[in-house]
């Protein structure tokens, strides 16, 4: 929950400041590093069950960060300079521009854990990559390679393989030829009218709210608790 508010907190701040969130995902394939915390969901009390402490405690935090991503008023950039899972791979949906090094490739891990989509996912990836790639992408739990990324529109530009600082060198330039001469104001007012239209077609605020406890149910059935302590100690293998 602590390391959500950080995360919610910073997106915030970043609204009032800068015209360009640059964010890069931490690489890893650590199943683990999903967004919720399942090592923490066994807090409970006799008076307090364990949807209870999921509904109050942990799925909030969840809920307001996605809340914050989504609703985030300046263009959001997503640099992928690795593999990207979980809650970090969910956010992507709700980026405005991605970029990537042709190593970068995503995984959700969802079904695999026995846990329900997290960050609007359930949408925003219908709305970026189209249903039949995110049937795979969400349900198979199919891990999705940079090119593939780009060949359905999730991905807008590959970079070549560089050093991070390379990378994020190649971005920061790619985006300030791309934004030269264009009119904040008029940037912002078009990416308005955007998401208008996509939350007319699926409330945002709803999708958010509708994942997060769906996610509750998921947690207190006690199965996703279960695949993490049969992961920890190696007696199943993510397919990675």
């Amino acid at each position: 929950m602590g390391s959500g508010s950080v995360r919610k907190s910073a997106v915030h701040r970043a609204s009032v400041s800068l015209l360009i969130v640059l964010i890069v995902p931490e690489s890893g394939t650590d199943v683990k590093k999903t967004g919720t915390n399942p090592d923490n969901s066994n807090t409970t009390t006799p008076e307090r069950s364990l949807r209870d402490y999921l509904v109050h405690g942990v799925v909030p935090a969840n809920t307001d960060c996605t809340h914050a991503i989504y609703s985030h008023s300046k263009i959001l950039v997503a640099a992928l300079n690795g593999p990207v899972m979980g809650i970090a791979a969910a956010f992507l949906g709700n980026f405005d521009f991605i970029y990537a090094v042709p190593g970068a490739w995503l995984n959700v891990g969802f079904p695999f854990l026995g846990i329900a989509v997290e960050g609007g996912a359930s949408v925003s990836f219908v709305n970026r990559m189209g249903i039949a790639k995110a049937n795979e992408v969400l349900i198979l739990n199919k891990k999705i390679s940079a090119s593939e990324m780009l060949e359905c529109g999730f991905v807008n530009k590959i970079f070549p393989s560089k050093s991070t600082e390379e990378f994020h060198s190649a971005v920061h330039q790619h985006l300030k030829k791309e934004l030269d001469g264009l009119v904040p104001a008029s940037i912002f007012a078009i990416k308005t009218l955007i998401k208008a239209g996509l939350n007319d077609k699926n409330n945002f605020h709803a999708v958010n709210l509708r994942e997060s406890y769906a996610q509750a149910d998921r947690f207190s059935s006690g199965i996703p608790s279960e695949r993490f302590r049969k992961i920890a100690n190696r007696e199943i293998r993510h397919k990675l």
